[in-house]
């Protein structure tokens, strides 16, 4: 049927535009999933279902949720809109594996041997800010009773230290909580503007000093020197813009 009143090739774009990006997403949920599966495999020779990845959504601060079974009670759409950076739990992975998105920012992922529970963080420069290094060790102590003294602490890769480049004002923030974090930046002028003043930023520095006050041993304590910025291999905000892919990391409990 036509109409004289009616454009129909405006309604026919539009509904392939919608049609094309439903499509768009539904390949890239795809293979996402199929991703993610075979990251689990790589965790465990267990079938593990994608259904049992929790997440949550992610607002930069130093809130944990403790994952137990009152929280795997909720609808996973409830789960995935709750606001946390940080994930606590001593479920089994076949019930629970812990998941956290970051595109530059490292992610933390802490483990107590002796009462078998684990974390996992989202460690970007604001969420270090907020004291989630503190924050999570201290909920691993207090909700599991786990021997600070014996946690073991790795750093997935990240914005590298030679190429992630911060202002003053981030620099300041830092060391106005505690001078020794003085360690994790180095000024340059490649590019700042006259009057500025640039700098270097080691997060890996910033988490470690951290793992160390509380008490953690340097033994005990492990970051990966690859840098999101600098390697294809990795998703990066500062290198691809909003056009970038998303990093993806995982930890669970092999009972």
């Amino acid at each position: 049927i036509q109409s004289d009143n009616t454009d129909t090739s405006l309604r026919v774009t539009s509904d392939k535009e919608r049609f094309d990006e439903q499509s768009n997403k539904s390949e890239q949920k795809l293979h996402a999933g199929l991703a993610l599966a075979r990251m689990l495999r790589a965790i465990s020779p267990r079938h593990i279902d994608t259904s049992v990845i929790v997440k949550t959504a992610l607002v930069h601060g130093k809130k944990i949720i403790k994952v137990d079974d009152n929280y795997l009670k909720m609808e996973k759409g409830e789960q995935a809109h709750l606001e946390a950076d940080g994930l606590v739990t001593n479920l089994p992975v076949d019930k629970v594996v812990l998941m956290t998105l970051n595109a530059d920012c490292p992610s933390l992922t802490i483990f107590a041997p002796d009462v078998n529970a684990i974390g996992l963080a989202h460690c970007g420069w604001k969420v270090l800010k907020a004291g989630m290094v503190r924050e999570i060790i201290k909920t691993i102590h207090a909700e599991y009773g786990a021997d600070i003294s014996s946690l073991q602490v790795s750093v997935s890769p990240g914005a590298g230290e030679i190429e992630y480049e911060v202002g003053e004002n981030v620099y300041n923030e830092f060391l106005s909580q505690n001078p020794k974090f003085a360690q994790a930046f180095k000024e340059t002028n490649s590019q700042a503007k006259e009057g500025e003043r640039k700098f270097l930023f080691d997060l890996n520095k910033i988490i470690e000093l951290e793992v160390l006050r509380a008490g953690i041993k340097p033994e005990a304590f492990e970051a990966s020197r690859l840098s999101s910025i600098d390697s294809d291999f990795f998703a990066s905000q500062r290198r691809q813009g909003d056009s970038r892919s998303t990093n993806v990391s995982l930890a669970g409990l092999l009972k």
